[in-house]
Order: C-alpha cells, then structure tokens, then sequence
C-alpha cells in the first residue's frame, strides 16, 4: 500500500477534520515530481484516460514517484515540440512519452540512464500489408507518412533503407492514417513499440523494425539531482530478476496484447550493470565532480586541451530603462598560446534577464571551415574570482556549464572552461547616464581562454 492510501486508512478513525488537516499536511512534505506526458495514445506505451497516466510508461512513472515519494503531477503535452519547450523552459521537471535517445536531443535534453524500454522503425499500413513490399529495399521510390519530431527524420539520410523514400510530414496519427486511407502515402513509419496507431495501420511483419535505439526519462540538462533521483528508482524497478516490477509492467500491457517480451530489456534486468544492455549504456567518464563548496578543479583529474589567446571587442549600447550603458556582447578572434596560429573566434549573445550565450566556434586560417563549436550557457554556473595561486589574477572559472559542443570540443569531450588574464573591455569610467539615441561604445578586450577535458587514466 503507498504513503498516501496508508494515511488514509489510519486518518479514518481520527475523525474528519484531523484526518483532513493532517493529510494535507503529509502531501504538502512530499516533493511534487511534475511529468509532462503526451495526449495521443500510443498504446500499449502510453495514454491518457481521465487526465490519468496509462499504459506501461504510466505505471512506470507512477511507480518510481512511489518509489521517491514524490508526489506525481502529470502535465498533458500534446506535441513532441510541446514536451520539448516544457522541459527546457521548466514548466515540467521531466517527461516520458516514448522518448528515443539521440544525439540530436540530448543537445537539448538529458537522458536519465538506465533506459526503460526500446523500440525502432516499424512500418504500417492496412492489414499489414504494402503490394510488392516484402523488404525494406521495395520501397524505393514510395511515399510514407512520419510525424513531425520523429527521430528517424534526422535518420533518414544516412539510413539506405530510406535514402530513395519520399518523407511526409503530419503533425499527428490521425492526419497519416487519412492520408494512407486515401492512397495519398503507401504507409505510415512509427516507433515499433506503438502495435496499432491507428485502427486502419497494423505493422507490416515481414519489415524487421530498423534503427532501434533505447527510450529514457528525459530531464533539463543540469538536472543532475533529479536525474540521479531518477536513476535510483529506475534501478530499484529492474531488480529482481523474472519478478522484477519493470517486468510485471511489460507483461501488463506489452505481452497482455501478444508482443513478444523486449530482448534489451530482458538483457537490463538479467544484469541491471552499466555496459551490459544498450538500456544501460557506460556512461562517459566525467572525472570527479567538483565539490559543492570549492570553486577550483582539482588539477590531478584534468588537463587542458586547448589554450586560445582572444582579442577583440565588448560593445555596449544604452538601456532606455535604466539609462544606462549595458553590455550587448562581444567579439573576438583567438589564436593558440602555444605557436600563435589563428584557431578561430567567439561571441556572445544576450539572453533573457541579461545572461549571455557564448559561443567559441573553431576554424581554418582564413574562417572558411569551421571545425568543431562550443556554447556555454554561462547563467548556469560561472564564478568570477581572483587565482589561488596569484591573487591579481582576474579568472573566470566556467564550472557545471551547460555545453553544447561538437567537433574537435567533443573528442575529447570539454568539461570545464577557465578565462584568465582579462584586461580590458570594461565600460569606461564615465560611461555614465545615456539616452536609446547615443552612440554604442566599443572596448577592446583581450583573455586566455582553457578548455579542459578528463585527464587520461582517470
């Protein structure tokens, strides 16, 4: 029996006022886990009756805020962009809805390992059934309908079995089994964990499912608390081996309706260890976290990767608001400490409530490449201090950044960021009150900027 329906029976000979005021007090202790989960069915995976979380990512979720003693409001998502703008913006802590893990989205989202479930590219049509299609290869030439957000867009060029098919794009189920009622596309591509999306779209059996890939709890990146939080539940569900709960959950919906049991999850719960199931993927090593109350890292785990010297300029334009000069950005060109040769440039955009979006983009001599990019989201983590070793030091310390990175900054990944040695591009003394109308001021800058990834071997 859970926390709350336990309460509820002892809270009944208390009498009614008591009960109430002391139940109400116990929900209020709980920490509320808001989930953002789709509105369209996705049986037997998800959906929706009542406003109530159904199906096997509905036990799921309803299992582990259980498990956390969370208390779970479910947020109905109707969009696969609607849940994405929700849990960047922080409408929603979390969201699970067939969720597949790529690397396209995990520059937007964090994926909360282990994997629950995985699922690939299925094809439906009527009866299960496509005239002259019994490969994938048959359907060179074709028309499938896909909805919007649906991973196997960005798969599509670079998978043979869909380079020569023609993609349409609907934004929900029923919009594809319409078009596919009408003869208009010859089928309708969609994860294989949906069996019927639509009443007239069965999955054409003699296609194996292709690109499959794990779906997670997706989290806001920097979520890391939540994300363990997270972890620790999922792990507790797929223990047990045969009477694990994750498994009561699948037979409940999946195997009730005649699917075979999932092998990756069959793989998870045999052996619930990093690396031993592609739900369960050896995370990438991040050295070790810095402690909570220290700014500095510890320089036996890291070292640094890349060294840029960056010259350039900070511009200020006048705030009509406060009438005073703000800093709008700033730009700059870098060549590498090392031998002096150009490495690229930087910039920086302004974000809401005065935070700046960096960006460190590398190139060619001439910025006719460009050969890997790095943004740092600097309102989530950026301390401004003088060095330890040199108190004159001006240093910028970028710890627990958001990184968005690819490119020469992702092999090896950059973890941490130091500014060092800044002079210049302070607004000048006097810069005092000012009108929209007057003249923007440019400062030269100039700073070393070090990028540091995980020292090899630890």
């Amino acid at each position: 029996m859970g926390r709350l329906p336990a309460l509820l029976v002892l809270l009944a000979c208390a009498g009614p006022a008591l009960a109430a005021r002391q139940l109400l007090a116990a929900a209020a202790e709980q920490p509320v886990l808001r989930v953002g989960f789709g509105t369209e069915p996705r049986v037997p995976m998800s959906s929706l009756v009542d406003g109530q979380p159904e199906g096997m990512e509905g036990l799921l979720i309803e299992a582990i805020a259980k498990e956390l003693g969370y208390t779970l409001e479910i947020v109905p998502l109707g969009t696969f962009e609607d849940r994405m703008y929700a849990l960047i913006n922080g409408t929603v802590d979390a969201v699970i809805h067939s969720f597949t893990v790529t690397a396209e989205r995990s520059k937007l989202m964090q994926f909360v390992y282990p994997a629950y479930y995985s699922s690939g590219v299925a094809l439906f049509a009527p009866n299960g059934e496509i005239e002259g299609v019994s490969s994938w290869s048959d359907l060179a030439g074709r028309t499938l309908a896909v909805k919007e957000g649906n991973y196997v867009l960005d798969a599509a060029p670079q998978t043979p079995a869909l380079q020569n098919v023609t993609l349409v794009q609907v934004p929900n189920i029923q919009d594809a089994a319409a078009l596919v009622a009408a003869g208009d596309v010859d089928g309708y591509l969609d994860d294989s964990s949906v069996l019927s999306p639509a009443p007239n779209l069965t999955i054409v059996s003699q296609l194996q499912p292709i690109l499959r890939a794990p779906m997670a709890i997706a989290v806001r990146r920097g979520a890391d608390d939540l994300a363990a939080n997270l972890t620790r539940a999922l792990l507790t569900l797929v223990q047990g081996g045969s009477d694990a709960p994750i498994l009561g959950m699948e037979n409940a919906t999946f195997i009730a309706l005649g699917a075979p049991p999932n092998p990756d999850l069959a793989a998870l719960v045999a052996n619930p260890t990093p690396g031993n199931s592609t739900l369960y993927p050896t995370q990438e090593m991040e050295c070790f976290p810095v402690p909570s109350d220290s700014l500095w890292l510890p320089a036996d785990a890291y070292q640094p990767i890349y060294t840029w010297e960056v010259r350039g300029v900070h511009n200020y334009s006048c705030d009509g608001g406060s009438g005073s000069y703000q800093l709008r950005g700033w730009l700059v060109n870098g060549t590498d400490v090392r031998n002096d040769k150009h490495t690229g440039y930087s910039y920086t955009d302004r974000g809401p409530s005065g935070t700046h979006f960096s960006r460190f983009v590398a190139t060619d001599e001439g910025n006719r490449t460009e050969l890997g990019s790095i943004e740092i989201i600097r309102e989530v983590g950026s301390v401004g201090m003088p060095s330890p070793t040199d108190p004159t030091v001006n240093a910028q310390w970028y710890r627990r950044i958001t990184l968005n990175q690819y490119g020469m900054f992702a092999a090896p990944k950059i973890l941490y960021m130091t500014q060092t040695e800044t002079e210049g591009g302070e607004l000048p003394a006097g810069a005092g009150k000012c009108k929209e109308s007057d003249a923007a001021i440019t400062v030269p800058f100039r700073s070393i900027v070090t990028f540091f990834a995980c020292r090899e071997g630890v």
